[in-house]
């Protein structure tokens, strides 16, 4: 039922997501240097994450939703915002 079948490829999906993440770390990290701001860091990240979805352009506000859950919750995990 899910979208990776096999070890093999569960493992290369789960190396790249680990890969991506420090990418997406680092980024935010630098984002956040330029301008301590969530919009900013938010409106600068959407290129990397674009590209990483299936949705179509009309779910526009689901993908924008996940995409601030996920920039929020690093920059928690960065310390930069505490809720």
């Amino acid at each position: 039922f899910g979208v990776v079948s096999g070890k093999e490829n569960f493992r290369t999906l789960l190396l790249e997501h680990e890969s991506f993440m420090k990418v997406f770390r680092e980024a935010i990290i630098k984002f956040f240097s330029e301008k301590p701001e969530t919009r900013y860091v938010f409106e600068q990240i959407m290129p990397m994450l674009i590209p990483r979805t299936d949705l179509s352009f009309g779910d526009d506000s689901i993908f924008n939703g996940i995409a601030l859950g996920i920039v929020y919750g690093m920059m928690m995990d960065l310390g930069y915002r505490k809720d």
